[in-house]
């Protein structure tokens, strides 16, 4: 692996280590606390820096094995049809592996690959007040669906 590539890797695995902190994963970095927390993008690339870091990888695994209602489907669906072959080949065993840790049916796992390593069982959401959880918060209300990301649309946009 290439230097170039090696630094690009440490630097999404440091941005998916603080995003999956602030929605509740055991983690030290908290860089993002005033920004809105996209959850399918975060999966999407989790996905991908997650072979790097297997720490993450599990921590990502045991929030999403606890909270996979909250990730919408469709969305990762339509997010899926824009990912060219390696980076959906590695999303399709990122979800095998949610799939296997957690009663979530993500339909773009190719083959069942069981996740081997324990999970920590230390995620938990923080408080629905921070800023960055304003998807969970909305998603509590009126679930995953469009609705939810509909309104967080309209409250985050800068009024003019």
């Amino acid at each position: 692996m290439s230097k170039l590539s090696q630094e690009f890797n440490e630097v999404l695995s440091e941005l998916c280590w603080s995003l999956f902190t602030e929605l509740g994963v055991r983690g030290v970095n908290r860089n993002h606390k005033d920004c809105l927390v996209q959850i399918e993008e975060l999966v999407m690339l989790t996905a991908m820096g997650a072979q790097y870091d297997p720490r993450l990888l599990s921590e990502a695994l045991d929030w999403l094995s606890r909270y996979h209602e909250w990730v919408s489907v469709n969305r990762l669906r339509a997010l899926f049809q824009g990912l060219n072959e390696p980076s959906a080949s590695d999303f399709s065993k990122f979800s095998a592996k949610v799939n296997s840790v957690s009663s979530a049916k993500w339909p773009f796992a190719d083959e069942f690959e069981p996740y081997k390593g324990a999970l920590s069982q230390k995620s938990v959401i923080p408080s629905f007040g921070n800023p960055s959880l304003l998807s969970l918060r909305l998603r509590s209300l009126f679930g995953s669906g469009s609705r939810a990301d509909i309104m967080s649309f309209f409250l985050t946009r800068a009024r003019t």
